[in-house]
């Protein structure tokens, strides 16, 4: 199950972006429109609040409905160790959902 945050900010192959939602096994990303290069079908992503490292998998592209020259990327996690995994699906659980109480938390 898919849930919206706050756009976290992420990098990406080193290029700065947003995370818009996330689940234990991936998230979406909103690269800025600037960024023309298309990502490869495996890329890495850094998400410094929370001091994770991992690699993704793209799954699909599409022009975000934000901005119109910003796209999105849905990726799934892919290839990392299990400490790796089990660091973000942590992270996905104490994550509060956009929108909620700062203090309840989606489990």
């Amino acid at each position: 199950m898919r849930k919206p945050v706050d756009a976290y900010q992420a990098l990406v192959n080193g290029v700065p972006a947003h995370i818009i939602d996330i689940s234990a096994e991936g998230l979406r990303l909103e690269m800025p429109g600037d960024h023309r290069k298309a990502l490869p079908p495996s890329f890495a992503v850094r998400v410094p609040i929370a001091d994770l490292a991992f690699t993704v998998q793209r799954m699909w592209t599409r022009p975000a409905s934000s901005r119109a020259r910003a796209v999105w990327y849905g990726a799934a996690l892919s290839q990392n160790r299990i400490g790796v995994a089990q660091a973000w699906r942590s992270f996905v659980d104490t994550v509060p959902v956009v929108g909620e109480d700062s203090v309840t938390l989606v489990r």
